[in-house]
């Protein structure tokens, strides 16, 4: 997260926790992270193609 007039902050969460980070390289890190991730992923109409797909997939075996 960034603001005009804070230094950047960066958010995670578990399953039952959620914390925010003001360390710099650690906020420097996870913005890395999430980039990377970001760089993966398919675009919306393929990703929901996917579930749907494996959602169907699912059924059949239920």
């Amino acid at each position: 997260m960034w603001f005009e007039d804070q230094p950047p902050a960066a958010y995670s969460e578990g399953v039952s926790i959620g914390k925010l980070h003001d360390s710099p390289a650690l906020v420097e890190q996870l913005g890395g992270a999430y980039a990377l991730a970001l760089s993966d992923a398919l675009p919306l109409k393929e990703s929901l193609a996917v579930m749907r797909a494996t959602a169907e997939e699912y059924g059949r075996h239920g």
